[in-house]
């Protein structure tokens, strides 16, 4: 076996920990606006092959309301942010093996 090793430059460790943080931000916004409108009294609109699903969703979302989503968005924010911070300060270490010619 042939083994090459690679040390990932910063940039490059910290994609998916930034692509995640972006995801995360997004589903934020979009959960916060949901719960608001259910806590505003609108009724949720719950059919398709998911309802089960989306039921439940609701329900969690109207039971925290938008503080909590907040909340909840903010501690998952703070791991992936320290995710971020350990991957640039630490970015790993490849190592491949290939098969001998």
């Amino acid at each position: 076996m042939n083994r090459s090793t690679e040390q990932w430059s910063p940039l490059r460790a910290a994609r998916a920990p930034l692509i995640a943080l972006g995801v995360t931000a997004l589903f934020i916004f979009l959960f916060v606006k949901a719960a608001a409108e259910l806590a505003a009294g609108q009724e949720a609109d719950i059919t398709g092959r998911q309802r089960g699903l989306k039921a439940l969703l609701v329900v969690v979302l109207d039971t925290i309301g938008p503080t909590g989503v907040y909340i909840a968005g903010g501690v998952v924010g703070c791991l992936l942010l320290y995710w971020l911070v350990r991957r640039i300060t630490n970015p790993p270490m490849v190592t491949t093996l290939t098969p001998p010619a």
